[in-house]
């Protein structure tokens, strides 16, 4: 194995390292020290990897965004431009609610830039609105990138509120309810 497959290897193992804490320990608990442990590694490994913990957890959501991203397209194929905004938003929300709320709340934080970042699930729902407008399902009064946006920002909104008012509503009731509303202000072809 060359250097570059072994920091690759490496980096993999530190991942689902973080991944096994994250679930066991929760957010707050998570250090390098127990990640290196979980993982069999060395700090010195793990500096090779990442910077530091808001790398590795960037690191982290990258990934499972690739992933997500691909589970969603292949569950959305055989529906028309709304049921996938639809399946979009209820997939958006059985995320979160896998998530632990701390580790969500520390993503929105004002200096993480993370969420920033236009991920892959965003690329997806903006191929949903540009080929709705497409074949006239979705209307084009606004651009498919702005609608993206907007509507990202949205089910954001959606989270960060269950998050900060420790989950006291029905994260899925809201986002559909929030979904409904912006298809019916920003999407529809009425």
């Amino acid at each position: 194995m060359n250097a570059e497959e072994n920091k690759s290897n490496h980096c993999e193992k530190l991942l689902a390292a973080v991944e096994k804490i994250l679930i066991s320990d929760g957010f707050h608990n998570l250090t390098i020290r127990k990640v290196c442990a979980e993982a069999g590694l060395s700090p010195g490994t793990f500096y090779r990897c990442y910077t530091g913990k808001t790398e590795l957890l960037g690191a982290k959501l990258d990934n499972d965004n690739h992933i997500l991203a691909k589970e969603l397209e292949n569950q959305i194929q055989d529906m028309n431009s709304l049921k996938r905004v639809f399946r979009f938003a209820g997939f958006y929300a059985e995320m979160n609610l896998r998530a632990n709320p701390d580790f969500l709340l520390a993503m929105f934080s004002p200096g993480e830039k993370w969420h920033r970042k236009k991920q892959p699930l965003a690329n997806l729902l903006e191929e949903i609105f540009e080929n709705g407008q497409k074949i006239g399902e979705i209307n084009g009064l606004m651009n498919a990138e702005k609608l993206a946006e907007l509507f990202i920002d949205m089910l954001r909104g959606c989270v960060h509120s269950w998050c900060v008012q420790r989950r006291s509503f029905d994260l899925t009731t809201r986002i559909e309810k929030m979904t409904r509303v912006f298809m019916h202000s920003f999407i529809l072809n009425v």
